[in-house]
């Protein structure tokens, strides 16, 4: 969709329907061994970023990892997931997480759209929405001054963390991820929850779309 020709190859999560009722339209994932590799590195180092993406899950028995690169040195990987205990949504760089609490529980079996972005020097500096809500409560800050730079070791994947001993994995549905090297504004985040991505011009811009 962004034009830059960066694909993924699915290994064992099947189609499913998506948020509108479309069949066929997102992936389910079963926890197991289902995961979505790509052939794109991510944004990488210190540089600006934005991931955008729909989730619905019905459990939270473990952490459960949405979208991850990097590597597992600390502060060199990128990785977004839910934290079962407390509940919430935060970024992992390896050995080190912020958390926030979200007004609306993740796991309720409900559409849920997320923005995590960052445009700064630590894990401090994230920001993420859900349903175009600023999070500001946090819940788990482990080592959450940790300079980010993020390496290139994994590239980007859905599902899956290539976490040692072994990979973890995400149960529930994912649907219309998108990736900026940029932030968004708080418009383009509102347009990105109300709306398709297909459907409106974020994905391959460097630009704002929203008025003034």
């Amino acid at each position: 969709l962004s034009g830059n020709n960066y694909n993924g190859t699915v290994n064992g999560a099947s189609l499913t329907m998506d948020r509108f009722g479309s069949s066929a339209k997102a992936y389910s994932f079963d926890g197991s061994n289902n995961y979505i590799l790509t052939n794109y590195a991510g944004i990488l180092g210190a540089n600006p970023r934005a991931v955008s993406f729909w989730a619905k899950n019905t459990q939270l028995t473990s952490p459960l990892y949405l979208v991850t690169w990097g590597s597992n040195q600390t502060g060199a990987r990128f990785g977004v997931g839910f934290s079962s205990n407390p509940a919430g949504i935060g970024v992992g760089g390896a050995s080190s997480e912020i958390v926030y609490s979200t007004p609306t529980p993740v796991s309720n079996a409900v559409w849920h759209h997320y923005v995590v972005q960052f445009s700064g020097t630590t894990l401090n500096d994230m920001k993420i929405y859900q349903d175009a809500a600023l999070l500001t409560q946090t819940i788990i800050a482990n080592a959450a001054n940790t300079l980010i730079n993020t390496l290139s070791a994994y590239n980007v994947q859905f599902g899956r963390v290539d976490y040692t001993p072994q990979p973890q994995y995400y149960i529930g549905d994912l649907d219309e991820f998108g990736i900026w090297n940029r932030t968004l504004t708080i418009c383009e985040i509102e347009q990105l929850y109300r709306s398709d991505l297909s459907t409106i011009n974020l994905a391959s811009s460097n630009k704002s779309v929203c008025p003034g």
